[in-house]
């Protein structure tokens, strides 16, 4: 498994997985293997302590086995390296048997795999790298402790040894920053051509990208260190948002891209903050208009996009009263003649009235057109 924190390696990728670790060492290799025979490791580590870089390595006592890795550990101590070790007669008679490799004190190898011929083609073996400053302290502290009861000790002294460090060497304008180094056999040293003590280290504000050169001087020698500590900028945000007003109980569509940040988060309705990965998508259905920020921090800054949503609240219509109209008619509809018999008389003579009446028939018609 490989994450951004740690790794893991299994059986034949372990020997590979080794080397390239070493080869990414930038300060310091300080390795504690029951035994050394792997010519492969052992030339990785010739060649880092041949740039300059710090390496130390403890083993067992174990002439039986280490006798075949004897011409390995001179080739290292010509390089530069110390190798020390530890025999049985240490803390009541346990043989080191630790399999650990602290790198740059920010990093740890270790598992089961001993740097053998065997491991590599004979076992099953694990491997884990820890990326962790605190892990990689503590392992460095057991090293230390076991270097202390070390029967042998060996290191080349005609060269020097050189070591230049910062615990940070990416950092935000204005953060303060240290820088450590360590010289061993060597008549002069300068940081960027000012002579300083052998063992020491400086603090300085960081506002804008230094570099530093160690030199170390001595017996026909120079060894040069180098050193960069650069301004991280601060990470880039891209925040879009698919609508700007909504009514409640619908959704709006977030979608955002970082670059270079360390952490993501978005602050929503009513101040909720949700952790965000540096990329991606969400629905969400705030209840009253909100105004989405989207922050994204790393060791150079903080920055922050703003999205504005308005909510409106929905009308509902139960029921509509129409007022009945009225309307007014003005037309002829003309009359219709009606004889009517009647017991009218005058005199002698019985009379017929004639009556006048709404023509029914017009009236009905025009009714019927005004309907259509």
């Amino acid at each position: 498994m490989r994450t951004e924190k740690n790794a893991s390696y299994f059986n034949q990728e372990i020997a590979q997985a080794i080397i390239e670790q070493i080869r990414s060492t930038r300060y310091s290799i300080r390795a504690a293997v029951a035994w050394i025979t792997d010519q492969q490791l052992v030339a990785a580590l010739c060649a880092k302590a041949a740039e300059g870089v710090a390496v130390e390595v403890i083993l067992a006592n174990d002439r039986e086995k280490n006798q075949y890795a004897a011409v390995s550990l001179k080739s290292l101590m010509q390089q530069g390296a110390e190798v020390h070790m530890v025999g049985t007669d240490y803390e009541g008679g346990r043989l080191m048997h630790h399999k650990f490799c602290v790198i740059d004190r920010r990093k740890v190898l270790t598992g089961s795999y001993n740097w053998t011929n065997g491991a590599r083609s004979s076992f099953m073996e694990n491997l884990v790298v820890i990326n962790d400053a605190d892990t990689a302290i503590a392992y460095e502290q057991e090293f230390l402790r076991i270097k202390k009861g070390a029967t042998e000790s060996y290191a080349a002294t005609d060269r020097p040894f050189a070591w230049l460090y910062s615990a940070t060497p990416q950092v935000g304008q204005g953060q303060e920053v240290k820088v450590e180094w360590l010289v061993k056999n060597a008549a002069q040293v300068r940081l960027n051509g000012k002579a300083v003590n052998p063992e020491d280290s400086c603090t300085f504000t960081a506002e804008y990208r230094r570099e530093f050169v160690l030199e170390a001087v001595g017996n026909g020698y120079t060894v040069r260190k180098t050193l960069s500590v650069e301004l991280l900028p601060p990470p880039s945000v891209s925040f879009q948002i698919d609508k700007q007003a909504i009514l409640q109980g619908e959704v709006v569509r977030l979608k955002w891209e970082t670059t270079g940040a360390e952490k993501v988060w978005l602050t929503g309705e009513l101040g909720q903050v949700i952790a965000l990965n540096s990329h991606g998508e969400m629905e969400l259905s705030p209840v009253h208009e909100t105004q989405f920020t989207l922050t994204a921090v790393n060791k150079g800054g903080q920055t922050q996009s703003n999205r504005m949503v308005r909510v409106f609240k929905r009308v509902e219509i139960s029921h509509i009263q129409v007022p009945m109209p009225q309307v007014h008619i003005r037309t002829d509809v003309g009359y219709d003649v009606i004889p009517l018999p009647s017991r009218f008389s005058l005199g002698a003579k019985e009379l017929a009235h004639m009556w006048r009446v709404p023509s029914i028939r017009r009236l009905s018609a025009m009714l019927k057109s005004l309907t259509k």
